[in-house]
């Protein structure tokens, strides 16, 4: 795979090893308590447009369609790490999470009754957590539930939760204030405890505040529309991307900041001094002038040896959307400019889905509900032919493993 490099600083064969070095001694030099210098990231731009380039089809699971569990739609799905079975969240038609096995038979449900009667309510986001408990988020609470459905916890929060990431034995929970006098910090993490020795009532003693970390961006007081997933963890470490900057913040699991890393060309800056509005002021006209200056992750998934990115560019005419695959131990960014991974047009001379809905160990969850691009697909690959799908079902799931990203191409001229 041909690239070409956009680097805001010189290029070398050993820098993969320097970045490590180089944010380990901006944190020693910051303090425990200090954040750590900001790391511009090496960007690669690659002129791939089929993701079939990228990677392969390493499973499809056709998932069982039965009344209780109709998915009107897909907004998130998280693989068990220690069963292998497919939790899909359906957040605003059902309002519930859905646990199928890996081969899509459905095993369990969770849902809260009352959020799913309520017209006001919704979920937010889920997290699957040791030995098959779930986690769902649903405004200012989490709902625990076993692995097979009963509900078994209930924690409510001092903001709204909008979204959830589990690493080791501490789920983390992104959110914002409930009201403008609300938490500073938007990332609050909560240690799992053992039911059956946990102290206080039987709703809340299965989780304990642990850390609040990562400063909360007033700006979203203005611009109340959220990244589509704003936390990721994997690999010991919680990774946060800005609000309303493209940048992403990282931290241990206790909280501590190791990195932060600002993508190439968007150094932070002074603000449009749009963004200083009375919040009682701000109308249809101001937040569309707003939305003109965000440039800022869209959502960021783990896959296990990187980042699933999507960059989102509103300040362009049009707005642009960038596939991404991000490497922060060598703290460089893989671009793909002309690579539509999700297209609802269907094309049997290129790989697509009709959304990408999660991640998993080595790759991507891809989503497929079109029967006519189904049916397309089915003439370059036989696992796609072999498939009866109708527009009734529930949608097919795509696992499909990425593989590494080709090291940068150095430039003729490059001094290394």
């Amino acid at each position: 795979m041909s690239c070409r490099v956009q680097y805001s600083a010189p290029v070398s064969a050993s820098r993969s090893l320097c970045a490590p070095l180089l944010i380990a001694l901006a944190c020693t030099a910051c303090g425990p308590a200090a954040s750590p210098l900001p790391t511009v990231v090496e960007q690669v731009d690659s002129p791939l447009t089929d993701l079939a380039g990228l990677g392969h089809v390493e499973a499809v699971v056709k998932l069982e369609t039965v009344p209780a569990a109709l998915l009107g739609g897909v907004d998130d799905v998280v693989v068990d790490a220690e069963s292998g079975d497919l939790l899909v969240g359906d957040f605003r038609s059902s309002k519930q999470v859905v646990r199928f096995s890996a081969q899509g038979r459905l095993l369990a449900t969770y849902a809260d009754a009352a959020i799913q009667a309520s017209p006001d309510l919704d979920l937010s986001g889920f997290a699957v957590l040791p030995a098959g408990r779930v986690a769902l988020m649903g405004g200012d609470r989490i709902l625990l539930f076993d692995a097979a459905g009963h509900q078994i916890g209930r924690q409510p929060l001092t903001f709204v939760a909008d979204d959830a990431a589990v690493l080791g034995d501490r789920i983390f929970v992104r959110g914002h204030p409930s009201s403008a006098g609300g938490p500073a910090d938007s990332v609050h993490a909560f240690a799992l405890q053992d039911a059956s020795s946990g102290s206080g009532s039987p709703d809340d003693r299965l989780l304990a505040p642990a850390a609040r970390f990562h400063p909360y961006d007033r700006r979203r007081n203005l611009y109340p529309f959220q990244p589509l997933h704003g936390l990721a963890a994997g690999g010991g470490r919680v990774f946060v991307p800005h609000m309303l900057d493209f940048a992403v913040s990282v931290y241990a699991a206790d909280g501590t900041p190791l990195a932060q890393y600002v993508f190439a060309g968007d150094e932070p800056g002074e603000p449009s001094p749009l963004w200083r509005t009375p919040v009682g002021e701000v109308n249809d006209e101001i937040r569309a002038a707003l939305r003109r200056t965000v440039h800022r992750v869209r959502s960021l998934r783990h896959y296990g040896t990187g980042l699933l990115l999507v960059e989102a560019d509103w300040r362009r005419e049009p707005a642009r959307v960038t596939f991404c695959l991000f490497d922060p131990d060598a703290g460089v960014l893989h671009r793909y400019p002309d690579l539509l991974p999700v297209s609802r047009a269907a094309d049997p001379a290129r790989l697509t889905f009709d959304d990408v809905v999660g991640t998993y160990p080595g790759g991507l969850v891809g989503l497929l509900d079109d029967p006519e691009k189904v049916a397309l697909l089915g003439r370059r690959d036989e696992r796609f032919a072999a498939l009866e799908h109708r527009a009734t079902d529930n949608p097919l799931l795509v696992l499909f493993r990425i593989d590494a990203p080709a090291l940068p191409v150095l430039l003729p001229n490059d001094p290394s």
